[in-house]
């Protein structure tokens, strides 16, 4: 899969191609999340919303970016002839500080955003109540394994946070990779960790035990696993402890990959109602359980893979001194306070849509474009204040400081 190259040195700023990136990633799962399922009658809202239903696939893009950046310490050290190498307690400890404290800020912002839907819609409180006990729901939450449970992955007023969950478990499986890295070599190691995610994806959707139904089984972080990885493949290439192929790079692989993505996932189910094609018209047979969210699982792995070609790219666009432009510059911005907007959007958007609700503004397609139009930028805005208030305060070193600095030109010295 890989072989050995030399190693170039590797700036230590941050790489605003990556953060460029993580905004898009943003910035996707939000347009997603704006109401506009139920706009229009489902070929006409699907040939006008469809681009907003893949914004989902930001949550995948956000997966290989943080195995690319987790990785990245350990690759570089790597490239230095280091060894692979860890200091948990150091690593935890980063993570933590790093990730825990906005978190809980978000949590109370959720409940607040939670207590002003029901003070405009006291049925909604009352609904939210009956779908998990709150205690519950909050211990879940704040041991982060949440998204373990089909009856709290989407709770506590805020389903975005089921990645959270996700992202801590994935550390931990980190250090299962680092120790195949060591015995069994990057290509060993990668592999199988791939076939740990196949068998898991075989297994939820043969068996698919009542305790573990497809919709909670994806959140779990064997599911994901391969996706993690293929950003820390994609490290160890930046940092010049491999030389992958150059099929890894090239856009037409991201493209066919990506088109791939686009057939499996379920918005095409519906377009085409295509459903009889993957159970052959045979009820009991493997995938008829669930066809659209079974083949939209394997969309996202589709979609991965297409992101990590775009990853190799973009960086290695970056070493070269040939990333730049407006739109970048912007989008690296957003990618900089990407967490608080993510962490934030969907309880601003629930509050939202009830404020839109009293106002009598429907889902027509006038009504949807102007929640797109008034709701996407108040949730940037407002997503910002809650970076400027909290997050801020446990970034690394520097990281604030640099948020309005231009890109900087990454140098490759001579080997």
């Amino acid at each position: 899969m890989v072989a050995p190259c030399q190693k170039p040195v590797v700036g230590q700023q941050r790489l605003r191609s990556v953060d460029a990136l993580r905004g898009l990633a943003a910035l996707a799962v939000l347009f997603t999340h704006v109401p506009h399922l139920e706009t229009l009658p489902t070929c006409g809202r699907r040939l006008l919303f469809l681009p907003f239903d893949y914004g989902r696939q930001g949550v995948t893009l956000f997966l290989v970016i943080s195995g690319f950046c987790i990785h990245l310490t350990v690759a570089k050290k790597l490239a230095g002839g280091q060894g692979v190498g860890c200091n948990w307690a150091a690593f935890w400890r980063r993570r933590f500080h790093r990730l825990y404290p906005p978190y809980l800020g978000a949590i109370a912002v959720s409940l607040l955003c939670v207590l002003a839907v029901g003070w405009l819609n006291p049925a909604f409180v009352g609904d939210w109540e009956s779908q998990a006990a709150l205690g519950g729901d909050v211990t879940t939450h704040l041991l982060l394994i949440h998204n373990l449970f089909k009856r709290y992955a989407l709770g506590l007023g805020n389903g975005a946070f089921w990645s959270l969950g996700l992202e801590e478990q994935l550390y931990g499986l980190y250090a299962v990779f680092l120790l195949a890295r060591t015995r069994l070599g990057l290509a060993r190691a990668f592999l199988s960790a791939l076939a740990v995610s196949a068998l898991w994806f075989v297994a939820g959707v043969a068996l698919n035990p009542s305790y573990l139904r497809l919709e909670s089984w994806i959140t779990w972080p064997f599911t994901w696993w391969f996706v993690w990885l293929l950003g820390a493949v994609a490290a160890e290439a930046y940092a010049g402890v491999i030389r992958l192929p150059a099929w890894c790079y090239r856009v037409e692989v991201a493209f066919v990959a990506a088109c791939c993505g686009l057939v499996l996932y379920q918005p095409m189910f519906s377009l085409f109602r295509a459903d009889w094609l993957f159970t052959g018209g045979t009820p009991g047979a493997l995938w008829s359980r669930d066809p659209r969210g079974t083949f939209a699982s394997l969309s996202h792995y589709a979609f991965a893979f297409a992101f990590f070609v775009t990853i190799n790219r973009a960086v290695q666009a970056e070493q070269g001194g040939l990333w730049g432009g407006r739109i970048n510059h912007w989008l690296s911005r957003i990618g900089i306070m990407s967490y608080s907007l993510y962490l934030v959007h969907l309880p601003i958007l629930r509050v939202g849509e009830e404020v839109f609700s009293r106002l009598h503004v429907g889902r027509t397609a006038f009504g949807t474009l102007a929640r797109y139009v008034l709701m996407v930028p108040l949730c940037v805005l407002l997503a910002y204040g809650f970076f400027r208030l909290v997050e801020r305060r446990f970034l690394n070193a520097g990281t604030a400081r640099n948020i309005a600095s231009p890109p900087q030109r990454v140098v490759r010295k001579a080997a």
